[in-house]
């Protein structure tokens, strides 16, 4: 994808999202998909396209660019059974939403949703509240789906963009330890900036010579956080350990701050203590952190204090993607005494 592109008028990543991002592609997956043709017009996504700091409708992006056609496949199942579901016209802004960040709050959503389905009855969208209701037994629950993106999103899309850019660049951060990229209007100028310096073409041909003796190369290290943006090269003899750093914090930390803050961030939220029983399900697929922490050592054995909102009567922790659905097994239940708990999922670790 490597080409020069050096219009002055326009931020370096729009021009790159937009020679990246076919839309007689978006166009056809609308036509083959119907369910996802039907949540996301083909003219709103388009107006997406003018807006900063993305220049991208989160959807547009991935029904543009990605290329397996089996995610569409599993999408279109979960878009057909949720907007079969009460109410399903309130997740409209959710749909409409320029945000890059809010796919994966959807899609948790529609997991959730079908999820549900399965284990209750009369499953319901909300038109205010928690996200989704349901009537398990005699009682009906209220379900919050929270997916924690923090600066996850941008890196995300800077990660996904870099690639289409030149399959040798990479991106990284210093994984369990504090993390933090521009936010707000700042995330334009930090696109802008990391993304200028690929406009002219030579500056990535000339790293791969530099690679070629040895590598990794860096092409960008961000100020005030661990970011740092390299390429990779092809001799395995030319590898030089230690360039870009690799730092790992407390992996037990991190999942104790994590859930704390998931947590945290629904106190006084949605009216919670008006929709009881309630549960927080907070899925942390996003975070290579909780990946390296299921790695190491099984979630259960790690110590979690949560204080919690009383407002909140139960929070499970997953971490799930999109071609995958959600079980008892993998909606693990870490904070809740509620007896109702073990008909929604699994009890683990419970406080």
């Amino acid at each position: 994808m490597l080409c020069d592109m050096t219009d002055p008028s326009e931020p370096a990543h729009r021009q790159f999202v937009e020679a990246i991002l076919d839309w007689d592609l978006v166009a056809r997956r609308l036509a083959l998909y119907p369910a996802i043709g039907r949540a996301f017009d083909l003219g709103m996504l388009k107006q997406r396209s003018d807006v900063a700091p993305y220049y991208c409708h989160y959807m547009a992006w991935r029904l543009g660019t990605w290329e397996s056609e089996s995610l569409f496949v599993r999408l279109e199942e979960l878009f057909t059974l949720s907007e079969s579901l009460h109410n399903w016209k309130y997740e409209r802004p959710l749909l409409d939403s320029s945000d890059f960040s809010d796919f994966w709050s959807l899609v948790w959503q529609l997991q959730i949703a079908e999820y549900l389905h399965a284990v209750g009855t009369n499953v319901q969208w909300s038109k205010s509240g928690p996200d989704l209701s349901v009537q398990v037994g005699n009682e009906r629950w209220y379900v919050e789906c929270v997916a924690p993106r923090k600066s996850l999103g941008l890196f995300l899309f800077l990660e996904e963009l870099l690639g289409r850019i030149d399959s040798a660049i990479h991106a990284s951060y210093d994984l369990c330890m504090p993390f933090s990229l521009p936010r707000d209007s700042q995330r334009g100028d930090f696109l802008d900036d990391v993304f200028g310096r690929f406009q002219d073409s030579r500056y990535v041909e000339e790293a791969k010579v530099e690679a070629a003796k040895r590598y990794p190369v860096v092409l960008y290290q961000h100020p005030s956080s661990s970011l740092t943006v390299y390429l990779k090269g092809d001799d395995i003899n030319a590898y030089s350990p230690g360039i870009v750093p690799n730092l790992v914090g407390s992996p037990e930390a991190y999942l104790r701050v994590a859930l704390r803050e998931a947590a945290n961030a629904k106190i006084g939220a949605n009216a919670l203590s008006r929709h009881r029983p309630n549960i927080v399900a907070v899925n942390l697929l996003l975070s290579a952190d909780y990946q390296l922490v299921r790695s190491l050592r099984r979630t259960s054995e790690v110590p979690i204090a949560l204080t919690v909102d009383p407002a909140i009567d139960a929070i499970s922790v997953s971490a799930v993607g999109i071609d995958e659905s959600v079980t008892r097994q993998v909606l693990r239940i870490i904070h809740g005494s509620h007896s109702g708990l073990s008909l929604i999922g699994e009890l683990e670790n419970v406080a």
